[in-house]
């Protein structure tokens, strides 16, 4: 049977789009940006129907103080090991990452970098390659690979709360 269910929202080439477990139920969520609208949806599909339904929104194209731009890059995983996904984001043009957890009503930043450019001692850089998986441990880890030179660095979160630097290399 075709699901003739839709979201009221014109896909764009610059919307970005992560699947997680945010909110900690049975089954994935979908974080979406419009780069059109501006909006940023935490969508969840068929919980009380078979329709897609707004768990969360906000109309200024902001999650927890991070204002999303097209060139941004994130990334869905549980980083902190406690059973539901964060958000890892990087932006490319300013060097800002940062990793966020939904909350409930609304994300919260656990880990912000401060335009450092680094997570611990790595250098981000958008044409690294970047891979979530639980490499080692338990939790999900930030698997990241340099473009020119193939070094690469499997990076764990730790989560020290009065800690100005949460990542470390594994």
């Amino acid at each position: 049977m075709l699901n003739k269910n839709r979201i009221e929202q014109r896909i764009d080439e610059d919307d970005l789009y992560v699947v997680g477990n945010f909110n900690g139920g049975d089954g994935d969520d979908l974080l979406a940006f419009s780069s059109e609208t501006n909006k940023v949806h935490l969508l969840i599909f068929g919980k009380n129907s078979d329709k897609w339904q707004s768990l969360w929104q906000n109309e200024n194209g902001m999650i927890g103080g991070w204002n999303f731009d097209t060139d941004d890059r994130f990334f869905a995983g549980d980083f902190d090991g406690d059973g539901v996904d964060e958000v890892f984001l990087f932006s490319p043009s300013s060097d800002w990452a940062s990793l966020f957890s939904y909350e409930g009503t609304d994300f919260e930043a656990i880990w912000i970098n401060e335009g450092s450019g680094t997570i611990h001692y790595w250098g981000l850089d958008y044409r690294d390659l970047y891979l979530i998986g639980t490499f080692y441990g338990v939790q999900d880890n930030l698997l990241t690979i340099n473009y020119s030179d193939g070094w690469s660095h499997l990076i764990n979160y730790i989560g020290l709360p009065a800690h100005p630097s949460n990542y470390k290399n594994s």
